[in-house]
């Protein structure tokens, strides 16, 4: 299997609900992206979906969630084993920048996994700010409405990258 990565780079805020339309994630699921795709699909035909569905049930297509980045540093979703830090035993604050780490650098994976790393060099920088923005509906006859939407916007040079795995050349073709 060949892979390859995409990087998304937002001209505006971007909206990746979470359950209600207020709350909204940075970050989106390989499901949401399974599901963009299976949409572009659709748009072309029967057999282009087809086509998609079979790569993936086939194991020759596969997706990754989406992950941040800024400039040319990429990070991935803090490993769920808990390495013990060998900079941080004795200070409390460091254990607890640790803990608080939703995101590492894959430059500084390695050492966080040896328990080598000091956790100021894996904070990951500000990607974007989260905020609410109101709207309001309308429609005739009826009492304008408004709602909030919750709104991730990325900061310059920062965004999402996907994996995409793949077995032929028709594989990643579906994708693109």
């Amino acid at each position: 299997m060949e892979y390859a990565a995409y990087r998304f780079e937002f001209t505006g805020g971007v909206h990746f609900g979470q359950g209600r339309l207020e709350s909204a994630t940075m970050t989106f699921g390989a499901d949401r992206l399974f599901s963009a795709l299976a949409t572009e699909a659709v748009a072309e035909g029967e057999e282009a979906l087809s086509r998609l569905v079979g790569l993936v049930e086939s194991g020759r297509l596969r997706l990754s969630d989406a992950f941040p980045f800024a400039g040319e540093e990429y990070f991935c979703v803090k490993p769920m084993i808990r390495p013990v830090h060998k900079n941080a035993d004795e200070d409390v604050a460091k254990r607890k920048i640790f803990k608080k780490l939703d995101f590492v650098p894959l430059s500084g994976l390695a050492s966080y996994i040896a328990g080598d790393s000091k956790p100021e060099e894996l904070l990951p920088p500000s990607f974007g700010e989260f905020s609410v923005k109101t709207s309001v509906a309308i429609n005739p006859g009826e009492d304008p409405r408004p709602y909030r939407v919750g709104v991730f916007s990325f900061n310059a040079d920062c965004g999402l990258y996907v994996l995409v795995g793949y077995d032929g050349v028709d594989a990643l073709e579906i994708v693109e």
